[in-house]
């Protein structure tokens, strides 16, 4: 959901290496059509054997979505909205807010979050990123949990915008691990706003509600040792409102040794969440191995997404299949957002054709502006290494 390039390249292909996603999918390796490609990505069955704790269209899990709606405390929503005004975030601590769901002040999640970080870890073994979750029904009743809140802490609406994060998993965009292809998983993305252009600093409401904002939640721990996210107020941001004009904002925001005592990092439990506006300057520290490996520690595993004004930024997806759409549509979006933010992770050619085989079979059902910038990024992707292929560049 950023502008700015991760400090993680993704390393070509090693010669003789294989994808891993081709030890569970060999079809994958036979001439098809892409028609036929998207379907063995969409196969349910495949998918419930991957992550047996998991759920692929079931119905059931869509009448739990339904009636699982986050009923929030007014002064809870009074609260974020004071720190998201003062601030540009807020945060809800899972471990410290009560357990009666009735009081409207805790997360009392519909799902198992715990199941939703071992299918990441289950994801990352047999080679796929960790946003081929979004393939299973639970995370999108999380967000589908949180709509009311967030329009009534935002004012604005799901937009079906997500990320999912696994740092120190070991495996790149690509699928190549840390020892094949020297893949770095250990960090998160580096300081960056989600929207950064002087456009997107006018994309304020005049009650000063952000017309962009993010839900970022861990599915493990978050801590100091093994990623979490950091962020400076907006402030102590110069550029939040008024726009950075094209200079860096970092520089803006560090120009004395002092500011740096504004960064603010924000560790929090598994089932938490921390909620950011589109200009907030945030980043995903880089994991201390060493240390994780001392505390036996696991890795950081988290999903955002994203909720937005449709005057700034409509859904992605056209259709109103919420909570639940079904299971091509989600393979389609995963694919198109795996190709909307090629700059961030580089899945190498192989996956980015197959991406864009199974994007392409539900173009209709996205938005028309999402449609151009994963059709864009494509051509630009596959033209760049066309052209490092024929100069033989590596």
């Amino acid at each position: 959901m950023g502008d700015l390039t991760p400090d993680c390249p993704a390393p070509l292909e090693a010669v003789g290496w294989r994808d891993p996603i081709l030890a569970q999918l060999p079809d994958l390796e036979r001439e098809l059509t892409a028609a036929e490609r998207a379907r063995l990505l969409s196969q349910p069955e495949y998918w419930a054997a991957l992550c047996p704790a998991l759920h692929v269209g079931d119905p059931e899990m869509a009448r739990l979505a339904a009636d699982s709606v986050l009923d929030v405390d007014p002064d809870l929503v009074d609260e974020c909205r004071e720190r998201m005004l003062l601030d540009g975030y807020f945060n809800i601590d899972a471990a410290f807010t009560p357990e009666e769901p009735e009081s409207g002040r805790s997360l009392d999640w519909a799902v198992d979050v715990a199941a939703l970080a071992d299918g990441v870890k289950r994801l990352t073994e047999a080679g796929w990123p960790a946003s081929f979750l979004l393939m299973y029904d639970e995370p999108w009743i999380m967000a589908h949990q949180l709509k009311n809140f967030m329009l009534m802490t935002t004012g604005n609406r799901l937009i079906m915008d997500f990320s999912f994060f696994h740092v120190g998993g070991g495996r790149s965009a690509s699928g190549a691990t840390e020892v094949t292809a020297g893949a770095k998983s250990s960090r998160g993305w580096p300081p960056h706003r989600d929207r950064g252009t002087d456009e997107a600093a006018a994309a304020f409401r005049t009650d000063g509600t952000p017309k962009y904002s993010t839900t970022w939640i861990p599915l493990t721990d978050a801590t100091t040792t093994n990623s979490c996210l950091y962020a400076v107020s907006q402030r102590h941001d110069p550029g939040y409102f008024a726009g950075d004009f094209g200079k860096n904002p970092l520089q803006a925001v560090f120009c004395k040794p002092e500011a740096f005592q504004h960064i603010k990092a924000l560790p929090c439990p598994a089932g938490s969440l921390v909620h950011f506006s589109h200009r907030l300057i945030h980043w995903g520290s880089a994991a201390d191995e060493d240390w994780q490996r001392r505390r036996s520690e696991g890795p950081r595993i988290a999903l955002s997404f994203a909720c937005a004004d449709e005057s700034f930024e409509r859904p992605y997806l056209v259709a109103r299949s919420s909570p639940l759409p079904p299971v091509n549509i989600r393979a389609s979006l995963i694919s198109g957002l795996a190709l909307a933010y090629l700059q961030n992770e580089e899945p190498g050619d192989f996956r980015s054709k197959l991406y864009w085989d199974v994007f392409q079979q539900n173009l209709a059902a996205f938005d028309r502006k999402f449609v151009g910038i994963v059709s864009d990024n494509y051509k630009a992707y596959s033209d760049r290494e066309r052209g490092q292929s024929s100069t033989g560049e590596v």
